[in-house]
């Protein structure tokens, strides 16, 4: 009988990934005899080992979602225990994957967009002490500036990947930016975690913009990949828990098993417990909607809130109110704070541009630490040009100021600033801070004729007590149990 639970269990759980595929009566077709092609793929479920995948009949979406037949797919690992395994996406036509400015004068902006979505679980019958503890992307792209002046940032491949497990808990997410190579690979992983099924949302967003008329950025591949390992890794709280409940058996240990379960249970519970809803990744203007919160982990976040100051354009382009409203700025959740991924946050010619991103913290734990940074690049000077000041040689700037306070705006816990290219980011170290924290950072972004600043990435996380801190507790109460045994027993 409770074998029979447990197998119902797991077929239930990795069914409830598939929305509605339903428990499988009948073998699973291997993927590799799916024509492979996107058209193959859509609307199937298929294995490569004891992996599974789904595949919805519009798995693939975006401005090149046209023709599915342009769309070659091929599997990569083999779905066994320890093999990243997955699947390679790619246009049969090389070039078809790009945006340029080819033949056209002035400033001009090209974009496109690439979604794909697919889910992974375990074949039934699969080992259920199987568990996903790691997913990584790999973009390969070329990207081409045209001779203008504008050396980086003028063109970008930027791939947004979002991950859930078997629940719809958000998993660490995965965004890669690339800005320059040819036939580069850019790779990232999200691990860290572990989960009986995983859903892989990625978003690659194509974007070109620059004088020239020789710009463009193309997409050759997209590669997905999931790995397994055998049993869940351990939870940070374990040895905590297990050092508290010795103290308590050696102490008392008439009563020892009843307290020892309530209290493992309770602190293995402060370390997982969600009573709000999970942080996603979303647009900005999701979490800036009025009374919107939600929790990462047992930290609670809300408030949100992006203010365009000032935007003025002296004869450039100053492009966060034009291009960049919330609507347009993804949120995506980290393991004790976010990121914000702002695509053509950028300012050309003779231009400044200043806008403010603010929310509030409240932390089960004390707060130990604060750091922040920023992705993004400056170009310009031409022969005969004016520096800019502090920013010399340079004729554009990035200028950031981040604070944390006990109030809206305040900055009494920690106050940062700091200018590319001379820095790119600050920590502050040394906190102990266990009341609410206001976070509020604002950006200036400032060029000059000739230059060109951009700012892609911006990056915000709140320090905590690590698990390793958390397990050495656990250990000196696991010694300071065993040696009040050890000295009963020698009074014995």
């Amino acid at each position: 009988m409770i074998a029979w639970c447990k197998s119902s269990a797991f077929v239930l759980l990795a069914g409830a990934i598939f929305a509605g595929q339903g428990i499988y009566a009948s073998p699973i077709p291997q993927c590799s005899l799916l024509a492979q092609t996107a058209a193959g793929y859509a609307g199937q479920t298929c294995a490569v080992g004891n992996d599974m995948f789904t595949f919805g009949s519009t798995f693939f979406q975006g401005t090149f979602a046209g023709d599915y037949n342009s769309i070659a797919v091929s599997i990569v690992g083999n779905g066994q225990l320890g093999v990243a395994t997955g699947f390679t996406f790619s246009p049969t036509n090389a070039s078809t994957w790009n945006v340029n400015n080819s033949g056209q004068d002035g400033l001009q902006t090209f974009s496109a967009d690439i979604n794909i979505l697919f889910a992974a679980a375990f074949v039934p019958g699969a080992d259920p002490d199987y568990y996903f503890t790691n997913a990584s992307a790999d973009l390969n792209t070329t990207i081409v500036d045209g001779n203008d002046g504008c050396i980086t940032s003028c063109s970008y491949d930027q791939l947004s990947e979002s991950l859930t497990d078997q629940g719809s808990n958000s998993l660490p997410a995965i965004v890669i930016t690339a800005d320059n190579g040819t036939n580069q690979d850019y790779i990232l992983t999200s691990s860290g975690w572990s989960a009986s099924g995983v859903t892989l949302n990625k978003d690659n967003l194509l974007f070109a913009r620059a004088l020239s008329n020789a710009s463009s950025v193309t997409t050759n591949s997209i590669t997905d990949l999931v790995n397994y390992t055998q049993g869940p890794e351990p939870g940070p709280f374990v040895l905590t828990a297990a050092g508290l409940g010795v103290v308590i058996l050696m102490a008392r240990r008439k009563r020892a098993a009843g307290l020892l379960g309530v209290i493992a249970v309770l602190v293995l519970a402060s370390g997982s417990a969600q009573a709000n809803s999970l942080c996603t990744s979303n647009p900005l203007s999701t979490y800036v909607a009025g009374g919107y919160s939600c929790s990462i982990g047992s930290s609670l976040f809300s408030n949100f809130a992006y203010t365009i100051n000032h935007n003025s354009n002296g004869g450039g382009l100053a492009n966060a109110s034009d291009i960049n409203t919330a609507g347009q700025i993804t949120v995506t959740p980290l393991a004790s704070g976010f990121q914000f991924v702002l695509p053509a946050t950028d300012t050309l010619g003779v231009a400044d541009v200043n806008f403010t991103i603010t929310f509030e913290a409240v932390t089960a734990y004390p707060i130990n630490g604060f750091a922040t940074s920023e992705t993004g690049g400056t170009s310009g000077t031409p022969p005969g040009e004016p520096s800019a000041g502090s920013c010399s040689p340079l004729s554009g700037c990035i200028t950031v100021t981040v604070s944390a306070g006990s109030t809206p705006g305040g900055s009494d816990f920690a106050l940062q600033n700091y200018q590319y290219p001379f820095s790119s980011g600050a920590n502050t170290t040394g906190l102990n801070v266990n009341v609410p924290v206001y976070v509020t950072e604002t950006v200036d972004l400032a060029s000059t004729t000739g230059g060109q600043t951009h700012v892609s990435n911006l990056m915000v996380t709140l320090g905590a007590p690590e698990p390793v801190t958390m397990s050495l507790v656990g250990g000196a109460l696991l010694a300071l149990g065993l040696l009040g045994r050890r000295k009963r027993m020698n009074r014995g």
